[in-house]
């Protein structure tokens, strides 16, 4: 089961600096010189994590959830800086407690909200 989140942009901080000396952002920047996007958003979204908020990332395709936060499972949805709307899509099948939505703007600069699973709308379907 999926849900739809509305992502609160005016509750997110940023933190340009936990981003922006990072050599794996450096390389998602690089699309400007070929046109073509490397697949590291997501690996970028939580490295984010863990340095902003602290969240302890479990292995590589695990399939619990991307990492801890104290006891909570924390799973952690990136937005890439060309997508246009404002809209994640959430496997609630998946086993977390919260989730940090990570939005990486135009610039590259990064910003985040954590969200505890209970204040999720639920939503009936596929």
């Amino acid at each position: 089961m999926s849900s739809n989140i509305c992502l609160p942009t005016s509750r997110m901080p940023t933190c340009p600096s936990c981003l922006s000396s990072k050599d794996l952002l450096g390389t998602a920047q690089d699309f400007r010189l070929t046109g073509r996007h490397l697949q590291v958003y997501g690996d970028i979204g939580e490295l984010y994590g863990a340095i902003a908020y602290g969240i302890r990332l479990h292995k590589n395709y695990a399939q619990v959830s991307d990492g801890c936060l104290g006891n909570d499972f924390t799973e952690v949805k990136t937005i890439t800086p060309f997508k246009q709307n404002k809209v994640v899509r959430l496997g609630l099948s998946r086993n977390f407690s919260k989730v940090l939505i990570v939005r990486i703007s135009p610039d590259f600069e990064g910003s985040g909200t954590l969200i505890d699973r209970q204040s999720l709308p639920i939503f009936k379907g596929n």
